[in-house]
């Protein structure tokens, strides 16, 4: 492989090890090693492929040492379409941070329906911010209307307001759990275009 991915045969289980401190970048090296790492499994007897990274972080983005240089092949998209074509299947052992390239293996993995579907979730998070953007208008509106209320007003409190205790914690939690869904569909829609 080269002397910063490795590729061994467990069983009957391909395991792709990078190994590029200090947060495994998406060097020139490391996609030659996974693309080289991927067709080595194709050959041999594994079922399945795993690839995972020593460290801290799962591939941390491209490596910006490259920036600004001419590109070195293999590229990205070659190495996420070897990946994608594979016959065998792949497992991205996710864990620490996985930022840039390495975020992309997330919706290449499990969107293999393309871009209409991530236009789809795009569309329904988008709806539901909308919805959420006119209940809140209106609990605040209400809250002034009847506290004649200046200052501005927390989620937590037009939740505790309109819901009680437990209703402040829900609402914060629901416009979290919104917020981190808008922000997977809108990485899902700009990796599949």
């Amino acid at each position: 492989m080269s002397n910063v991915v490795s590729y061994e045969l467990v069983e009957n289980i391909g395991v792709i090890s990078v190994n590029s401190p200090p947060v495994n970048a998406l060097s020139q090296a490391v996609r030659e090693g996974i693309l080289n790492a991927v067709n080595a499994a194709a050959e041999d007897a594994s079922e399945a492929v795993v690839l995972r990274c020593e460290g801290r972080t799962f591939i941390a983005g491209a490596d910006i040492t490259e920036f600004g240089k001419p590109p070195v092949e293999p590229g990205l998209p070659e190495v996420l379409s070897a990946i994608e074509n594979s016959k065998k299947p792949v497992i991205a052992a996710i864990h620490g941070t996985a930022l840039g390239g390495g975020f992309l293996a997330l919706p290449h993995a499990t969107s293999p329906a393309g871009c209409l579907p991530s236009a789809g979730l795009l569309a329904v998070c988008w709806a539901t911010l909308l919805l959420e953007s006119f209940l809140v208008a209106d609990l605040v509106i209400d809250y002034h209307e009847a506290t004649n209320a200046s200052r501005t007003v927390s989620f937590d409190t037009l939740g505790r307001e309109a819901f009680g205790p437990i209703g402040g914690n829900l609402i914060s939690a629901t416009f979290l759990c919104l917020m981190v869904t808008t922000l997977v569909a809108q990485i899902a829609k700009g990796s599949s275009l």
